[in-house]
């Protein structure tokens, strides 16, 4: 697992090259409702040392949020985005269906290789019932809610190292930012697509729920993230880094023409959509890998490779 490292500013988190710890996956899984994360530290008890340039300096890394959009089960592809944004200084993250299940996650302390893990240890239809009122969606995630429960802290203020936030669409079809209270039934709302799957009740929200899949209205959620960000943090919003993966469910899916964002300071990575299905999550480890190589090209393409060295001065 990478060790988590406190940041210079509140709420941020440097995230680096994976070292060898005394956890092990299965003790992120050692209770429900917050008892998953992980605060372990290198063997030793002591944080590894700062890496160094060729000259003996040490590294600053790139701050930046994290924008990860709706994409069917690409639990795999927005994994190797994250590993291929290790090294860089993540302020926030915004996700929306898979993206709000990866990006909580890696917000509570998971690794990008941790994450993979998790998502891809059961098929599917392992995790689904089917609903018997299915004219609300055909399977029920109450399976899936508690798997989250037994991953996640109970809430998003618990959520220290990251400020993270996900989509929904309330009973009503409002699109939501949550970021507050309740967060396993949150990001699962975020990912209950409609139709397909029986939309989920948020506590403590039940005048607006049950919630469904924010991605119906909009896939990616830049434009609302940094309203929040403009809304919440003192100065300019830092470079976001935009994971899209393209469309499964063509009208059933909301808007992800970049384009018509009016929004500056970000850059793009897309994946091809996941092609897997409820029976299978197929090459996950070769769409993981992928998104990590396109992801550290485009890292690199900015002239933002992360980490930067900066040359410590010569002793006299």
């Amino acid at each position: 697992m990478a060790v988590v490292t406190r940041g210079r500013g509140e709420g941020e988190v440097l995230r680096g090259r994976t070292t060898s710890t005394s956890c092990s996956t299965s003790s992120l899984r050692r209770g429900r409702r917050g008892a998953g994360r992980c605060r372990c530290r290198a063997r030793g008890g002591k944080p590894p040392p700062p890496e160094t340039g060729e000259e003996g300096g040490t590294t600053t890394a790139v701050t930046c949020d994290l924008v990860l959009s709706s994409g069917f089960l690409a639990f795999a592809s927005h994994a190797g985005f994250l590993k291929g944004c290790e090294g860089m200084r993540i302020k926030g993250i915004m996700g929306t269906s898979a993206g709000a299940i990866t990006g909580s996650l890696f917000s509570a302390g998971y690794s990008a290789e941790d994450i993979l893990r998790e998502t891809t240890r059961d098929p599917p239809w392992k995790l689904l019932r089917p609903n018997l009122f299915f004219w609300e969606g055909l399977f029920c995630l109450d399976a899936v809610v508690e798997r989250m429960r037994e991953l996640l802290p109970a809430t998003f203020e618990e959520l220290t190292e990251v400020d993270f936030a996900c989509a929904v669409l309330s009973s009503e079809g409002a699109y939501t930012v949550v970021d507050s209270g309740a967060l396993p039934e949150a990001v699962v709302a975020s990912a209950a697509i409609p139709f397909l799957f029986k939309k989920v009740e948020i506590p403590g929200r039940e005048d607006e729920g049950p919630f469904a899949d924010g991605g119906a209205r909009e896939r990616v959620g830049l434009a609302p993230w940094r309203e929040r960000v403009r809304a919440s943090r003192s100065g300019d919003p830092p470079l976001a880094l935009v994971h899209l993966i393209q469309r499964s469910f063509g009208p059933f899916s909301g808007n992800d023409d970049m384009s018509s964002v009016q929004e500056t300071h970000y850059s793009q990575v897309t994946s091809p959509k996941s092609g897997v299905t409820l029976l299978s999550l197929g090459d996950y480890e070769k769409q993981y890998e992928e998104a990590r190589a396109r992801t550290k090209a485009r890292i690199a393409d900015l002239g933002q490779q992360a980490p930067r060295r900066v040359k410590s001065k010569k002793k006299v």
